[in-house]
């Protein structure tokens, strides 16, 4: 039986990121400390449109280089990614069955602006713990640890 797992804070997880919580989610925790790293799911996300998968990508200020902490990696507001985010949801899952009734959940994540990265991917993350109804408490890492074994991409088990 694992003891437990860390996993880094994702832009719009997929769903096996949740299943994987759901089995450790007697000892989780998130990584606070980690290094940003570029073109991974800490700002983007793939979903389902009409035409195949769609990528999203949270744009982030230039400056945001490989030794830059998660939690200092700043969101650009250069354009409006905001909006095409919203309008791409909207489009790909507006027929869904239920979308109605979470998309003013969501809305907020694409009206509303933050300034860093980490801060936003943790709201929208305790957001859909809510909605997925996993009842987890949120406990961060108090440093890096390169000890903990890699957990296939998502996280890494606590020895």
């Amino acid at each position: 039986m694992e003891k437990g797992a860390v996993f880094p804070l994702f832009y719009l997880p997929p769903v096996e990121y949740f299943s994987r919580i759901v089995l450790h989610k007697e000892n989780i925790l998130f990584e606070n400390a980690e290094n940003f790293q570029k073109q991974s799911y800490r700002n983007r996300a793939t979903i389902h449109s009409p035409n195949g998968k769609l990528d999203l990508t949270v744009p982030v200020i230039k400056g945001s280089k490989s030794h830059t902490k998660m939690k200092d990696v700043r969101i650009s507001y250069d354009f409006q990614w905001q909006r095409m985010h919203l309008m791409s949801l909207q489009t790909s899952y507006r027929s869904s069955a239920y979308f109605e009734f979470y998309e003013d959940d969501f809305t907020l994540f694409y009206e509303k602006q933050w300034n860093f990265l980490f801060d936003y991917n943790e709201e929208l993350t305790r957001l859909l713990l809510k909605l997925l109804k996993i009842n987890i408490p949120i406990k961060y890492t108090d440093s890096f640890e390169k000890t903990y074994q890699d957990y296939l991409g998502y996280g890494r088990k606590l020895a």
